[in-house]
């Protein structure tokens, strides 16, 4: 992995070896806050109601931290709900051809369909 990135290998599990920043380290209460606030919400709440959550409770951290540290935290869950639609959507378009289908065979065969237009 070393020769990968063009480090030595000290260099390299030094840098394996080294805890986390204070950064990360805050990056990672921040994501625990988020999704406790997230999770209150029952999981209704959008990044500016997190922040807004957030600043009411004392936090003093900017709208793009929040975003980005709820986007992040929430992507998973944000994907198969979406995923889910997706698929409510496909389904839906799919019953709408058959219906559609079964239409159109039955009115080049001369059978009545209920609702139909009479000229």
């Amino acid at each position: 992995m070393a020769r990968v990135l063009g480090v030595s290998k000290a260099g390299f599990y030094t840098w394996m070896r080294r805890p986390p920043s204070a950064h990360a380290v805050g990056d990672a209460a921040l994501m625990k806050r988020v999704r406790t606030v997230h999770a209150t919400s029952r999981h209704i709440y959008g990044a500016p109601r997190v922040h807004a959550q957030l600043r009411a409770l004392g936090e003093k951290h900017g709208r793009n931290a929040i975003a980005e540290s709820f986007f992040s935290t929430l992507e998973a869950e944000l994907l198969a709900r979406r995923r889910f639609a997706f698929q409510a959507e496909a389904k839906m378009a799919c019953l709408h051809r058959r219906m559609v289908q079964s239409r159109k065979t039955a009115l080049g065969a001369g059978i009545q369909v209920p609702n139909d237009v009479q000229n």
